[in-house]
C-alpha cells in the first residue's frame, strides 16, 4: 500500500501532516522540525497519533495523580477485551507516564504537558485532538482541562462522571458510588460504570490494573540492587516513608516506629525508603527517629533515579508498607503485598477493598468508628493532625507482625 505524507498546516517549527492511503487518512502528526528543517517524527515528537484502518477508536482521559492514571488502565483493559482490534489513546499528565509504559491495552500515550495550560498552548493542543475521529471519548478525571478535550475531542458519544457543570459536554454521565462495597474498591467500580454503555462481559471484567515491567528492566533492576551490594532480597523491604503531601503522611515519630518493629521482628532485612526528591530531608527526619538497630538495616542512600527504576526495584521486594498513595498503587499493581495507613480525612473505601486478600489498609475509624459517624468532609480534614495523632502504631501491631509472618 502506497502511503503519501501531505502537508496540510504550518506554523513553525511545528507541522501538522496526514499520511494518506486510498484517499483515507492513517497517520496524523503534530511533528517538531529539527534544525535542518525535517520532521522528526519519532516516539519523541511533539504529538503523534495514528489511525489505523477499519479500527474502533476510543480516546480514554485520565489526568491527576499517579494511583488515578494507573486505576483508569482498567477502561483500556476493558475495551480491548469488548474490541480487540480497537485503538486506545490515554491522555494522561507528564509525571505520569511511567506507571503505563508497555501497557499492552494502550495504543498511544498522549501527554499533556505543563505547557499546555497556557492559552495559547492549550488551544493547538485542543485543535490537533479535533482533528482525529474517535467512536467514543471516556473521561475518567471530569474536571475543567479534561471538559475541554472532551468538548473538543470528535465524537457522537462522550461518557463522564455528572457534574452539574460539565454535564452539557457529554452525552451519559454516572453518579459516582459512595457506598462501600466489599468487594471492590469504589475507584474500581465508578470506572467499571462508565463502559456500561459498551455492554461488557461480567465473566470477563478486569478489575485489577497492572504495571508491565521488561525483561531488560528487570535486569537493570538486579544490576542496580548488585552494585548497592544487595544480593539477596528475600527480606527486601520498600517502605513509602511520606504521602503526597504532609496531610497525608503518618507521623514522622509513629512512622519511625513502623519501621522499628518490621527490622526487630524480621532477622537481617533490607529496608529501602520511597519518597520524592524534595522529600529528601523530611525522610532524613524518620531516618534519624528511628532506632540503632533499624538504622543499620536501613539503606537509606539506594534510591532509584527514575520511575521506571522505582517500579523495577519495587518488582524485587517481599512487600510494601507505609503511607498511602502513588507507591502503594505501583505495588499492588505489580502483585507485591501492601500494608498503608491512610490519612483520617481520606475514605478508606475509594482505594481499598476487603476482598484484597494480600493488602491490608489502616485507617483511625477501624479503631474509632464513633469519630466518624455523620461527619462532613471539610470537617474530617480539619481534625486530621489529631486525629493522626490517635492513630498510634500500637493500634495496628498485631496486624503489622501478621503480614510479615504471611509475606517475608
Amino acid at each position: 500500500m502506497e502511503i503519501a505524507c501531505l502537508f496540510v498546516g504550518w506554523s513553525p517549527p511545528f507541522s501538522f501532516i496526514e499520511a494518506k492511503a486510498n484517499n483515507r487518512v492513517v497517520l496524523c502528526c503534530f511533528a517538531r522540525l529539527d534544525e535542518s528543517g525535517f520532521l522528526k517524527t519519532d516516539v519523541n515528537s511533539e504529538f503523534l497519533i495514528a489511525i489505523e484502518l477499519n479500527s474502533m477508536r476510543f480516546l480514554v482521559i485520565q489526568q491527576k495523580m499517579i494511583g488515578d492514571v494507573l486505576t483508569s488502565t482498567i477502561i483500556c483493559d476493558n475495551l480491548k477485551i469488548k474490541y480487540p482490534d480497537c485503538v486506545i489513546d490515554y491522555v494522561v499528565n507528564e509525571q505520569t507516564v511511567g506507571v503505563i509504559e508497555n501497557h499492552p491495552s494502550i495504543d498511544h500515550i498522549i501527554v499533556f504537558k505543563k505547557d499546555y495550560r497556557k492559552k495559547k498552548e492549550l488551544y493547538r493542543f485542543l485543535k490537533i485532538i479535533g482533528k482525529v475521529k474517535y467512536d467514543a471519548v471516556i473521561d475518567a478525571y471530569c474536571k475543567i482541562e479534561s471538559n475541554l478535550i472532551s468538548l473538543f475531542a470528535n465524537s457522537p458519544r462522550k461518557i463522564s462522571m455528572r457534574k452539574w457543570y460539565s454535564r452539557w459536554v457529554y452525552d451519559l454521565t454516572y453518579v459516582r458510588f459512595s457506598e462501600p462495597d466489599p468487594q471492590m474498591r469504589l475507584a474500581i467500580k465508578n470506572r467499571l460504570q462508565l463502559l456500561e454503555p459498551f455492554g461488557l462481559s461480567e465473566h470477563r471484567i478486569v478489575t485489577q490494573p497492572s504495571i508491565f515491567i521488561s525483561e531488560d528492566e528487570k535486569e537493570q533492576a538486579s544490576n542496580f540492587l548488585s552494585i548497592n551490594n544487595i544480593e539477596d532480597n528475600s527480606k527486601l523491604i520498600m517502605v513509602s516513608v511520606l504521602g503526597s503531601s504532609k496531610s497525608k503522611s503518618y507521623p514522622d515519630l509513629f512512622m519511625a516506629r513502623m519501621i522499628d518493629q518490621v527490622c526487630e521482628e524480621l532477622v537481617n532485612p533490607i529496608v529501602l525508603f520511597n519518597y520524592i526528591p524534595s522529600q529528601k530531608q523530611q525522610a532524613q527526619k524518620v531516618y534519624e527517629l528511628c532506632n540503632a538497630g533499624s538504622k543499620s538495616c536501613i539503606r537509606f542512600d539506594v534510591f532509584a533515579r527514575s520511575m521506571r527504576d522505582f517500579l523495577a526495584v519495587l518488582k524485587q521486594c517481599k512487600v510494601l508498607i507505609g503511607n498511602e498513595g502513588g507507591a502503594v498503587n505501583m505495588a499492588k499493581a505489580l502483585g507485591i503485598p501492601t500494608l498503608c495507613v491512610f490519612a483520617p480525612m481520606t475514605d478508606k473505601a475509594g482505594w481499598s477493598s476487603n476482598s484484597e486478600k494480600n493488602h491490608i489498609a489502616i485507617h483511625l475509624e477501624d479503631f474509632y468508628p464513633e469519630l466518624f459517624k455523620d461527619k462532613a468532609k471539610s470537617t474530617m480534614a480539619k481534625r486530621n493532625v489529631a486525629y493522626y495523632n490517635l492513630l498510634e502504631p500500637k493500634l495496628f501491631k498485631a496486624k503489622l507482625t501478621r503480614f510479615l509472618d504471611e509475606h517475608v
